[in-house]
């Protein structure tokens, strides 16, 4: 196969998969999004689970948290020498959580300033954002601060927070500050910790619930962080971010 670009087949109906049906090791990463919550932090994820075909792949929507494993196929590739990504992406978005996410994951197989569009195209898909981007200029690179603040937010009020869809512009802005390299690790941080703490708390309110623990989430990271800018040395605690050498700890 030579010079041809990938072709892509969405389903008319999803196939749900179970986790151990694909193999995370050939796992290629498109999309993924993260929520930070203390009840059930949530990561989704869109990308190209390998087949036993050399130039085709299925399709797939991990939804991972310490409550939940979703997996979800959405269609079919037959991949070329060179990925080609005019396929529209935003029938899927809707698949990629009900919360605005702060955990943006970069693929290594598209540039930089196509993953910052991707983001843009998403976040301008959702009918929320505004609320996260406020808290965002607010506490740069301080996601354990913004989390806080958005909680006692919620807590303190009568009723649902007031949100709205991006404009233009800020959806661009959101999609940069996010995936900054420092951003992009501080919220891994904040997101990890967050999952550690709901699955003990849920174990610790009803030990029979069937929970993701960390250290299996964080196994399964192991392996997705291969198509990933954003890396996870367990053993230092330290993240790295976009190739920088530099850890954030």
């Amino acid at each position: 196969m030579s010079n041809t670009n990938s072709i892509f087949t969405m389903h008319d109906v999803p196939v749900f998969r179970a986790l151990d049906s694909i193999s995370m090791k050939t796992f290629q990463l498109l999309m993924g999004c993260g929520t930070i919550d203390p009840v059930n932090p949530s990561l989704f994820v869109l990308g190209f689970g390998r087949t036993e075909h050399l130039y085709e792949a299925d399709m797939l929507v991990l939804e991972l948290s310490p409550l939940s494993v979703r997996v979800i196929e959405v269609g079919k590739a037959a991949l070329g020498d060179l990925p080609a990504f005019e396929m529209n992406l935003e029938p899927l978005f809707a698949l990629m959580g009900p919360a605005c996410p702060s955990l943006l994951l970069s693929p290594t197989m598209l540039p930089p300033m196509i993953v910052e569009k991707l983001y843009h195209l998403y976040f301008r898909s959702r009918n929320d954002g505004w609320r996260l981007l406020k808290g965002v200029r607010c506490y740069p690179c301080n996601p354990f601060k913004r989390v806080r603040r958005e909680l006692g937010a919620r807590y303190n009020a009568s009723g649902p927070l007031k949100d709205r869809r991006l404009e233009r512009d800020e959806a661009t802005e959101l999609a940069s500050l996010l995936l900054e390299k420092r951003a992009s690790d501080m919220e891994w941080k904040t997101f990890i910790l967050s999952w550690g703490d709901a699955a003990s708390n849920a174990l610790d309110e009803d030990p029979s619930t069937l929970v993701m623990s960390l250290e299996d989430f964080l196994s399964l990271y192991d392996d997705l962080q291969e198509t990933c800018r954003l890396k996870w040395k367990r053993h230092t605690r330290r993240s790295y971010a976009g190739g920088s050498p530099h850890p954030v700890s």
